[in-house]
């Protein structure tokens, strides 16, 4: 029997920074997330990138569904906070623990020692994604560390945006978030091609390395209205139709109008087209709100826009995940037909 690669992975804070997001809905999706991976057979390119490495994948996440259960009950019983974290980070420096076990399936997986590290950064990823579709605000990656190996640490990942998205949709009623089971939103992401993809190429692929794109910031950033703005232009805007209006219009088809706000997407493209056109200001790195004033007025200009379109492409990914769908196509009277990865069409 070849050697099993058992790559444990340390991350610093693990559960939502908000209070108001509910716990027990997000224990229910890491349990399931422990199931889906037992015995999970999957590839990866091999060094020599001509061949490709199989393994079969188990996931130990019972460490975070442990502290995410030690919290929803400090949440409910007004424990003691510093117990709480002396129970939940024994060991300040790696936190919470997951642990991926890999098992070479075939001779590339067997011959290629450095696979299974990459293997391992590409599923935090890929998990990262497919939980925070399944239900916004469930999965962050926060400082994370390799606990065996020095060297460049795999990838930290954010969801203070899907937070925001999570609220925006318990306060306001929109968009109404689905709940997905985590295989179907797994089984969707493979089958839009972005495990082991570098280079996004389709509408969807390039809306879902958008929301990685974001995950690395640990700030707001204006980089990322563009990111995201690029994101609903390739999903809903043919070449040549007016984006604005023809954004508001498929969005409302497809997700609803929120009741408040309802000028959002107009803000949005107002505040993308100053920044592609160099007008808007920039504020200095690591400059923060609790420090100045006018920092905090630059950053409430394009947040909740921001959030809005963030949360718009949320719920229009999940919608493709429900209805299997890679694309949408549009015709006479904003009819929506949404493309199936078969090439079969659903309206």
């Amino acid at each position: 029997m070849p050697p099993e690669h058992l790559i444990r992975i340390g991350t610093v804070n693990f559960s939502p920074d908000d209070a108001r997001t509910p716990i027990e809905p997000i224990i229910a999706l890491w349990e399931q997330i422990d199931n889906f991976f037992s015995n999970y057979k999957i590839a990866a390119r091999a060094h020599d990138i001509s061949k490709v490495a199989e393994y079969l994948v188990d996931v130990d996440a019972s460490q975070a569904i442990e502290n995410l259960r030690l919290i929803h009950e400090y949440n409910t019983t007004s424990g003691d906070r510093a117990n709480l974290f002396e129970r939940i980070y024994p060991n300040l420096e790696c936190g919470i623990t997951l642990v991926f076990r890999l098992r070479p399936v075939n001779q590339p997986a067997i011959d290629c020692p450095h696979t299974p590290r990459r293997l391992v950064d590409m599923l935090l990823q890929e998990i990262f994604v497919a939980a925070n579709l399944c239900l916004p605000a469930s999965c962050k990656f926060y400082k994370v560390t390799d606990l065996d190996r020095a060297g460049l640490p795999p990838p930290s990942m954010y969801c203070f945006y899907f937070e925001d998205c999570a609220r925006f949709g318990r306060d306001d009623g929109w968009p109404n978030f689905r709940q997905i089971k985590f295989a179907d939103a797994w089984n969707w992401l493979m089958a839009c091609g972005i495990h082991d993809l570098d280079i996004a190429a389709t509408p969807v692929q390039r809306a879902l390395f958008s929301l990685l794109e974001m995950a690395r910031y640990e700030n707001f950033n204006i980089a990322e209205v563009l990111l995201i703005s690029q994101a609903l232009d390739g999903l809903l805007v043919k070449e040549g139709e007016p984006i604005q209006r023809t954004l508001s219009r498929r969005i409302a088809n497809i997700v609803g109008a929120p009741s408040k706000q309802q000028n959002w997407v107009k803000e949005f493209y107002d505040l993308r087209s100053n920044i592609a056109h160099g007008t808007y200001p920039i504020v200095r790195e690591h400059a923060t709100h609790e420090e100045s004033p006018e920092v905090s007025q630059y950053h409430e200009q394009y947040f909740v826009p921001l959030v809005r379109a963030v949360a718009a492409l949320l719920a229009i990914l999940q919608d493709m995940i429900v209805s299997g769908a890679n694309e949408y196509r549009f015709e006479q009277h904003e009819n929506i037909f949404r493309i199936p990865l078969t090439g079969q069409q659903n309206v």
